[in-house]
């Protein structure tokens, strides 16, 4: 080129400042923000990494030294009347900042007048904002946000998946903390993200309407979006207050699925397919989702307004619904097809519908408008292996044949335990649900293996005991493989209609218990499942509490009870979903203080509440920090592990940590710290990130003793930008069951 071929100012001094002259002279005239200093090619470091921070520091200075007198010589001799920003990318940042021995640019008066551009994480997380007097400094800050990436850990560049709640906690904070001169939002495809450019836009423009102190916003905001947009009364049978409330359900509903796991990262492994029922969870909001989209697009239809609807609405309601449920289908199918039951022949069909139904509804969207907006949705985004869509795969799926003689396989329903009832490989089966006095059943799931139809009994010798049927019968699985699944055909429960599966349900009475047993104790039933050829044990401790249940009570097995296992203790007894689950803005009491206040964020995050102290951007001392309490009632004296869950945030105000205050009663306050120690927000080669951001959570645990009876656990705000969801909280020495959501609350 006639500006030579390196992009590097020590080897090309003369071509990079004839290059940027034509440029400034080409649209000097015109409104425009000046983007000042330089990075490396495809977005590297600038000298390379043998290079001393010095050296880079110093190549800064002299690149923007330059780039002012150009500014000088070829739009305005002053300065100050030309708008002029400089990038703090990742790449740069460290020569912005500096360290102990080498000032970085942070406080060199060349930068005076130009507004230094901060970056979040990529993900929508922010990793670094003015603290104090900084935010004064002359030029201001602006913030470079991210709806849509290409990078690590992984791209997502589909459908959208950032929530308006997220945007507004994230930018709220950084304008608090003065970034207030320029906002810049990464987009990718226009198309995929209207709503949340347009909030973005909007939540800039009028910030003291939809800032921080209006923490309905976001909700607001969507509401009055809709409305604007897409309400409508030319839909037959439905007024303009059904058509909103339908829609706002449904926008709700996708953008939600996405923020869980980014449609890219999501897999057949992330949502366990038995563990405190999460895949069947997910697949019935997934369907229900579908449907509804489905139904209302065909309401549209006659409506001038079908294209827009389909556009914002209908098509990535329905592509994130299917992309999901292909992926809980593929997990299901995995896990039942490694415990030999044919019922995972049935998922793997249903995996085969959605990948045909992604690609027709890639297709729909592409002939919307007379084909306005073909190729907007052809972006990969099934799979990815890696930061990009290379080695990417597709779902995998196995077919189990049945077994030629018979074969009765039970389980707990929400667990991945089984067993066959064979006489040398019999496993009983224990199921801890009952611990918790607000759980009063059991669902077991009961599955013909094998060739031939066959009848089953249950029984108990309990008189509290009971079930939805003493008896049934399962026809021959045979029929599964040869299954025809049509696409968009998505089901709440993918298993109904089958009949070589049943759920049986095991009811406990506990005022019958209550008055047989002492009230506490833990009493066993064992339940045999027969059918004829195998049998199946299943034990049941209950707890015998009925009645008022003290408030926060934490189900646990009782130490007395694991005792009488001499050591050879059933693995579900020490690993299982026994435990107390409190959401963050379930708090019992909250203490306010003369510095600040912690405040409910709902609907936020991947539990769907949050708490967070405000004002966002201070720090707390201990003796001044707002808290919250929780009421928990102990079963036992004895350490319990309290595992607190936040949202991905990243340290904002200079420090290496993300601390909260936990406390148990009037023992002493720990601080918690959210990240580990050489944590780095945004940067791939920090692996606790990188998880961090794809799980959607931070998550800690800490030990606290407990006393017997009631006790109040305090939550303090600490360190700013953390944004407390959810506690856990289990006996010490035990751990929860695997699981991406995990249990589910019981307030």
């Amino acid at each position: 080129t006639p500006y030579g071929s390196a992009w590097n100012f020590d080897r090309n001094k003369e071509g990079l400042t004839n290059y940027w002259r034509d440029g400034l002279k080409r649209n000097g005239g015109f409104e425009n923000i000046v983007t000042m200093g330089m990075r490396g090619e495809r977005d590297s470091e600038v000298l390379g990494r043998e290079a001393t921070l010095k050296e880079n520091v110093d190549y800064i200075k002299e690149v923007v030294k330059v780039q002012n007198d150009l500014i000088k010589e070829t739009i305005n001799a002053d300065l100050s009347k030309v708008p002029r920003m400089i990038a703090i990318y990742k790449e740069v940042e460290q020569y912005y900042y500096g360290d102990e021995s080498t000032p970085g640019l942070k406080d060199w008066d060349g930068l005076d007048g130009i507004t230094c551009m901060l970056c979040e994480d990529n993900h929508g997380n922010m990793r670094g904002l003015p603290v104090g007097e900084e935010a004064d400094r002359d030029g201001g800050f602006g913030m470079y946000y991210h709806f849509d990436y290409h990078g690590g850990p992984i791209s997502y560049e589909w459908i959208g998946s950032t929530t308006l709640a997220k945007t507004w906690e994230q930018m709220s904070e950084a304008y608090e903390a003065g970034v207030k001169k320029i906002w810049i939002v990464n987009t990718g495809d226009l198309k995929p993200q209207e709503l949340p450019i347009s909030f973005f836009m909007d939540l800039a423009y009028d910030y003291e309407k939809w800032g921080a102190s209006n923490t309905s916003a976001p909700g607001e905001y969507l509401k009055n979006w809709v409305v604007e947009h897409l309400a409508t009364t030319d839909i037959k049978g439905m007024s303009i207050e059904e058509c909103l409330s339908a829609i706002l359900e449904l926008i709700d509903g996708y953008t939600y699925l996405n923020l869980c796991r980014k449609p890219e990262a999501l897999n057949e492994r992330t949502y366990h397919p038995f563990n405190y029922g999460e895949s069947d969870l997910m697949l019935k909001k997934a369907a229900d989702l579908y449907k509804k989209a489905d139904e209302l697009g065909r309401a549209y239809m006659d409506t001038g307004l079908y294209d827009a609807y389909e556009q914002l609405v209908g098509y990535p309601v329905r592509a994130s619904a299917n992309l999901l449920y292909m992926q809980l289908c593929a997990g299901k199918n995995a896990a039942l097809s490694s415990s030999i039951r044919p019922s995972a022949n049935i998922y793997a069909r249903y995996v085969d519908a959605c990948f045909r139904n992604d690609a027709e509804l890639t297709d729909m969207y592409h002939k919307l408008a007379d084909g306005k907006w073909r190729g907007m949705m052809s972006s990969e985004h099934i799979g990815f292996a890696n930061w990009n869509e290379e080695e990417s795969r597709y779902p995998v799926r196995s077919y189990v044949y049945p077994y030629r003689k018979k074969r009765m396989v039970v389980s707990l329903k929400n667990s991945e335990r089984y067993t066959t009832g064979e006489d040398w490989t019999r496993k009983t089966l224990f199921a801890t649900d009952c611990l918790d006095p607000k759980i009063n059943s059991v669902s077991v799931r009961i599955e013909n293996a094998g060739t031939g139809g066959f009848s089953w009994t249950a029984s108990s010798e309990d008189e509290w005991v009971s079930f939805s049927s003493a008896e049934g019968t399962l026809e021959d699985p045979s029929g599964t493989r040869g299954l025809n699944i049509a696409p968009g055909q998505l089901k709440s429960d993918p298993m109904e209609g089958f009949t070589n599966v049943c759920v049986l349900t095991i009811f406990i009475d506990r005022d019958r218990l209550r008055n047989e047993n002492e009230y506490g104790a833990v009493c066993e039933t064992r339940v045999k499942i027969d059918s004829g050829f195998s049998h199946a044990d299943i034990v049941i401790p209950v707890v015998n509490i009925s009645g008022d249940i003290p408030e926060g009570y934490i189900p646990a097995v009782p130490s007395a009870y694991m005792e009488r296992f001499e050591g050879r203790i059933p693995p579900e007894l020490t690993c299982n979903e026994t435990g107390l689950v409190i959401d963050a803005d379930r708090f019992s009491g909250s203490n306010e203080t003369d510095n600040g206040r912690y405040v409910t964020i709902s609907p936020y995050g991947k539990y769907r509440t949050a708490i967070k102290a405000y004002p966002v951007t201070k720090r707390f001392g201990s003796a001044s920090a707002p808290s919250v309490s929780y009421n928990v009632y102990a079963p036992e004296e004895g350490d319990y592990d309290i595992t607190v869950i936040t949202a991905p945030s990243n340290p904002i105000d200079g420090n290496k940590h993300l601390y909260v205050g936990i406390q148990a009663g009037d023992n002493h306050m720990k601080k918690l710290s959210m990240v580990d120690s050489g944590y780095m927000g945004g940067e791939n080669s920090c692996f606790e990130w990188c998880v961090s951001v794809l799980d959607q959570e931070h998550r800690k645990t800490v030990s606290l003793h407990l006393n017997h009876g009631e006790n109040t656990i305090k939550l303090f705000a600490l360190d700013p930008g953390v944004v407390p969801e959810r506690l856990m909280i289990r006996k010490s020495g035990t751990k929860w069951s695997a699981g991406y959501l995990g249990p589910v609350t019981r307030n």
